[in-house]
């Protein structure tokens, strides 16, 4: 039996970044009933959108739900649920940067939609790019804001009407999967969370406070976003790192004590187990030896400002307060989750968790490591996402350029020296997997070091070519997803760095982890079957889900 529920809409990858090579559902706009299609993965299309069905409980089976299946069938799939009806239903939303998603967990199960939001087409040309909630610190003289489910379409009268769009969705979303017909059942309709990434990040502290205050405490449809605070804002990177790895140790493939490694549009992430006080002091003295160098006031966003920073430490006064964004040391009595992921990752056999974080700025401050969408921006400087450049030339820019950064080098060279002990790690966002980056014959141990064999080859005389899944990847951006596999591990056995065969690629979903967290003290519940397929996707927001809610929602049926 599958025990989790997804609805996954038609033009989403299931995390804010990008799915690149990975080929989506084969779905289409439909008439406005519920309909059953057949497709890659059953689907369903509710209303002008479609979804697909990532895991279906009984009474109706996967290999069931076809082209054939009447409606009641379908819908029966998403009424299975746990009697008891307590108020345990969690919402939460995933601010990211090109839109909101929204989920909803429920008896088991849980559902998914997004909101995309971006200006018009001629405010884009002007410049004005910013999607998602940070689309929101445009004024209407430079925006005009346009959102939508299947991708941005209805036009915004003001940004006050962003947050009823969204709670209208969420909504939605909630009574579509789980069959109930008001919110009487959802724990945290007062407070709803709702969280941003490395898309906010690259705004301004105080556009990040214009944007929050027209969202944090604001109320509609039945339900209330969080005030400001720990359920609504933007989070450091190194918090979204832990919710990531609290993910992937509730929902990943990899049920040993491993570690956890991501890419998303703006930022990268690192979560590392560690087991011995010798592992914990070598992370502490990285830490020291990126603090040395690090000066945050040379951190600078695309607008020139310094970067925000979003840690509540702020230690070491203005050049170095924002280390704890970027990375910090978490020891093991800090780790909130519930018995039974406590006992999948043994946390009793570790010491804490070294979190690392990098947030792509172009190289400002050195910073060029981050997500893939910054290593774009940071190629367009050199021609190199069009044929300006070579292709030889720009993979050697880039990685003189990560030899430089700060964050980057220094990581590399703890990591290499085999600073840490497990020998299981996993990639966990589709951005970080080789093989979804849509390059032929990429698969296996070794796809990392393919994928570099085969961007030689596609690249070598097109530098600007486009692939993968809906013609987003580049040359540059899959490069990087090769570097940051083949810049830690070895292909085969070497001294200097841990081997290939120790990597999992299992995508997992951050809101789980964050959801994890709150099931500290709660009765222990059912292991999860490893059913998830190769490329399973939650993104952080199934940790987020963990840490604030644990066992409250997403509730695993009894054996």
């Amino acid at each position: 039996m599958v025990d989790s529920l997804h609805l996954e809409s038609e033009t989403e990858a299931d995390s804010d970044e990008p799915m690149l090579g990975l080929e989506s559902c084969r779905l289409r706009r439909t008439l406005p009933i519920y309909r059953i299609i057949a497709a890659s993965v059953p689907c369903i299309a509710l209303g002008t959108a479609t979804f697909c069905l990532r895991g279906i409980e009984s009474p109706v089976a996967i290999g069931s739900v076809g082209a054939n299946a009447r409606p009641a069938e379908a819908i029966a799939a998403f009424q299975h649920a746990d009697e008891a009806h307590s108020a345990a239903d969690i919402l939460l939303v995933d601010a990211g940067s090109t839109g909101s998603k929204v989920f909803a967990f429920f008896d088991g199960r849980n559902a998914s939609a997004k909101l995309y939001t971006a200006c018009d087409e001629p405010h884009k040309d002007a410049g004005h790019t910013n999607k998602g909630v940070a689309a929101l610190e445009y004024r209407k003289e430079d925006c005009d804001w346009l959102v939508g489910a299947l991708g941005p379409a209805k036009p915004l009268e003001s940004r006050s009407e962003y947050v009823k769009e969204l709670l209208t969705l969420l909504v939605d979303t909630y009574k579509t999967g789980s069959g109930k017909t008001d919110l009487q059942y959802v724990q945290n309709k007062a407070a709803v969370p709702i969280l941003a990434t490395g898309g906010m990040r690259l705004l301004s502290q105080e556009a990040n406070q214009d944007v929050w205050g027209l969202l944090c405490g604001k109320t509609h449809a039945g339900l209330t976003i969080a005030p400001a605070g720990d359920l609504c804002g933007t989070i450091p990177g190194t918090k979204e790192a832990y919710y990531e790895y609290l993910a992937n140790a509730a929902l990943g493939k990899n049920r040993v004590l491993g570690g956890t490694f991501t890419i998303g549009g703006s930022s990268a992430q690192i979560a590392l187990p560690l087991v011995s006080e010798q592992e914990v002091t070598a992370f502490r003295n990285l830490k020291e030896a990126i603090v040395k160098e690090v000066d945050c006031t040379e951190l600078r966003i695309p607008s020139g400002e310094q970067a925000p920073i979003f840690n509540t430490n702020r230690k070491g006064g203005p050049k170095k307060e924002c280390i704890d964004d970027f990375i910090v040391y978490m020891p093991e009595e800090e780790i909130n989750a519930s018995t039974r992921v406590k006992a999948d990752i043994r946390t009793s056999g570790m010491h804490g968790i070294g979190l690392i974080s990098f947030l792509g700025l172009q190289g400002k401050g050195s910073f060029v490591a981050g997500g893939v969408d910054g290593i774009y921006n940071w190629a367009n400087q050199f021609g190199c996402n069009n044929n300006a450049q070579n292709y030889s030339s720009c993979r050697g820019l880039l990685s003189k350029a990560l030899d430089e950064d700060i964050m980057f080098k220094h990581v590399k060279r703890y990591f290499t020296k085999q600073s840490v002990s497990i020998t299981s790690f996993s990639y966990s966002t589709y951005a970080a997997i080789p093989e979804a980056s849509g390059i032929a014959d990429v698969a296996g141990d070794d796809e990392a070091w393919d994928l570099l064999k085969g961007l030689d080859e596609k690249c070598k005389n097109h530098e600007g070519a486009r692939f993968g899944y809906e013609h987003s990847n580049t040359c540059m951006k899959a490069l990087w997803t090769a570097l940051y596999v083949t810049s830690f591990f070895a292909v085969e056995a070497d001294n200097m760095k841990h081997n290939a065969s120790d990597i999992m690629y299992s995508p997992n979903d951050w809101a789980v982890g964050l959801h994890e967290l709150s099931k500290a003290g709660g009765p222990p519940s059912r292991r999860l079957p490893e059913m998830q397929p190769r490329h399973k996707n939650y993104a952080y927001a199934d940790g987020a889900r963990l840490h604030f809610y644990g066992d409250m929602a997403g509730r695993e049926s009894p054996m």
